[in-house]
């Protein structure tokens, strides 16, 4: 019987407030939309960076692994509330063309254990693994 083995395709850390996915839900569409283009700019620079990639030959669906990152101020969200991490990031995934869409069929979430604690940063944010599909 043949094992398979999730590939890796990056992992990179943005250091950013994440809001809660109820926060997130009472933006106005503008602020919505702002928010998520400076999400996008940072998954952009970790690719430049050659940080993540996800290639269009990757096997679908990949998987989003999530660690908060606790800085100054920052509280620990339950699962429910950091459903808007996963939002936002697959949103920029599939701006930047690196899925076809955000559905289940194409991405979907894992959540790391506990949060780390960062103090010395003025602000939290999280730490995202990319691993290929099976």
């Amino acid at each position: 019987m043949e094992s398979t083995v999730s590939k890796c395709l990056g992992r990179f850390e943005i250091w950013m407030p994440i809001p809660s996915y109820n926060k997130l839900m009472r933006m106005a569409e503008w602020q919505r939309n702002r928010l998520l283009g400076q999400f996008r700019e940072q998954v952009a620079l970790h690719k430049a960076l050659g940080e993540v990639d996800v290639p269009a030959e990757a096997k679908y669906p990949i998987r989003l692994r999530f660690t908060q990152l606790l800085g100054k101020g920052s509280r620990v969200y339950d699962e429910d509330n950091f459903v808007a991490a996963h939002k936002i990031i697959a949103d920029a995934f599939k701006r930047l063309g690196w899925i076809p869409d955000d559905s289940r069929e194409y991405v979907r979430m894992m959540l790391a254990g506990e949060p780390e604690v960062h103090r010395e940063k003025p602000c939290g944010g999280v730490r995202v693994e990319v691993w290929e599909g099976q």
